[in-house]
């Protein structure tokens, strides 16, 4: 495992992991927050939520919150947590969602 030294966290020491962490806390925390917007589902993905018009405003909102509140906590920076997702693009919808609860199971 590689070790990070990020001097605007107090120079404590973070596990690369926490990027992955951070990434699936963020995709699966808006995932969950547009289906309880919408029953709708997008037509590849039936676990993805459909947002559209009024309630888009919404989910933007709450993402750009969520994104600020998981930078802080996991001391990343949001080009980070841009790039962690980046490298999981195949991941569906539900898929963000049973890895993050699967590392809530583990703390």
């Amino acid at each position: 495992m590689r070790y990070l030294i990020l001097p605007r966290c107090n120079g404590k020491t973070y596990m690369a992991d926490n990027l992955y962490k951070a990434a699936c806390e963020y995709m699966a925390e808006t995932e969950l927050y547009d289906r309880s917007l919408t029953s709708r589902r997008t037509q590849y993905d039936p676990t993805e939520a459909f947002i559209d018009g009024y309630v888009r405003g919404l989910s933007v909102a709450f993402a750009q919150r969520l994104r600020s509140d998981v930078t802080k906590k996991y001391c990343i920076t949001p080009f980070e947590l841009g790039e962690e997702i980046g490298r999981h693009r195949s991941y569906s919808a539900q898929m963000w969602i049973d890895e993050y609860e699967r590392l809530q199971g583990g703390e």
